[in-house]
Parts: C-alpha cells; sequence; structure tokens
C-alpha cells in the first residue's frame, strides 16, 4: 500500500474485518462504505460467500457493492440479497455516438445488472451522452436507477465543467478523491440546488 506520493505506506492494509470493525467502532449512520469488486465471478468461492455473509450481513446497511462484471455482482450479492448495487458501465456506454445508441446501451446495462441501484459513468461519458442529445440521467431515473459519476476531483484538469455538467444534469452522487473540497465548492456554488451526495473513491 502506497501513500499518494508513491512512497510505501507504513500503515497496513485494511482488510473487509477491519472496515467492519471500524464500522462498528464509529457507529456510522450517514456515511456509506462501498465495496468495488475488482474479481470475476469464477474467483468467489462459497467459502467468500459465507465469510462475506458474516462479515457485512449484521451491518449491510453501512456498506455498498460495484463493479463491472454483472455476474459476479450477481454472486456475492446473494450472500446479502439487500445490499445495494453500484454497476460500473462508463465501457459499455463509452463510443455510443446517437441518443438512440445510448438509450439501447443503456437498457443492455439495466437488462444485465437484476437489482443496481445506481450506474457508475465516468464524467467524459457523461459530457458524450449531453452532448449526443441523450439526458442519461432522467433516462435512467425513469428505469428506477440512479446515477453517479466520477472522478471529479477539486482543481483537477476540467473539473470545474464536470462538476457544473453533473449538477445540471441531477446526478445522485459525484465520486471524488477530495471529498471536502468538492463538497465546499459545491455549497459554494449551488447551495439550494444540490441534492447530490459526494462519495470518497
Amino acid at each position: 500500500m502506497r501513500a499518494p506520493d508513491g512512497r510505501v505506506s507504513v500503515a497496513p492494509p485494511l482488510f473487509l474485518d477491519d472496515l467492519v470493525e471500524a464500522a462498528r467502532r464509529w457507529s456510522l449512520s450517514t456515511a456509506e462504505l462501498q465495496l468495488d469488486l475488482k474479481v470475476p465471478a469464477e474467483a468467489i468461492t462459497n467459502a467468500i460467500l459465507d465469510q462475506f455473509a458474516r462479515d457485512i450481513g449484521p451491518v449491510r446497511s453501512l456498506f455498498s457493492l460495484s463493479g463491472t462484471d454483472p455476474r459476479a455482482l450477481r454472486r456475492l450479492r446473494s450472500a446479502v440479497p439487500s445490499l445495494g448495487v453500484t454497476a460500473s458501465c462508463s465501457k459499455r456506454l463509452w463510443g455510443a455516438d446517437t441518443a438512440s445508441e445510448f438509450e439501447r446501451r443503456l437498457e443492455a446495462v439495466l437488462a444485465d445488472s437484476d437489482g443496481v441501484e445506481l450506474i457508475w459513468v465516468n464524467h467524459r461519458v457523461l459530457q458524450a451522452a449531453t452532448g449526443a442529445g441523450f439526458d442519461l440521467v432522467r433516462s435512467a431515473h425513469e428505469r428506477g436507477v440512479g446515477v453517479d459519476t466520477g472522478t471529479i476531483d477539486a482543481g483537477g484538469e476540467h473539473s470545474e465543467a464536470a462538476m457544473d455538467l453533473a449538477l445540471s444534469a441531477g446526478v445522485d452522487r459525484i465520486t471524488t478523491n477530495s471529498p471536502c473540497a468538492l463538497a465546499a465548492r459545491v455549497s459554494e456554488q449551488a447551495p439550494a440546488a444540490v441534492r447530490s451526495t459526494v462519495a470518497a473513491s
């Protein structure tokens, strides 16, 4: 595990049981710990499912699950059926150049992602959809799904334009590596209109 400057961190890596213990210790009520799944469905054994259910089941309201592989998400969620799920679908939407193509691809994503509550799209995908005349957020909302976009970091290249687009589009969440700084900017620019939350990636 490395620090932002690339140096090896003196802190040990966190494991799932460490996160569960921290969540219990701090009695979190307004925070959500998002577990981003990086392995394929084949790597999730029955033993892993049993352990996941034991660890996450009692604190399921504090956690959510995200990833790019619909089969892996379904398999892991089967251990804790009420766990919230975010499907990362930028790769499947990227490259569409018409509103009808964006809509077709979005429908395919949702058809593969049973029980998904949010989709995550890169802010450039949101920009491309808007440029093609496709209201991605409204279309997702009509299908009962929220939209998370990112990664938008305060001070990053094109961050101001990306944030303005995200807010005007009405996204449900913004993913960032600088949550405090971005939240301050959001409060300054649109204190009355903002309904989004800011998620640390």
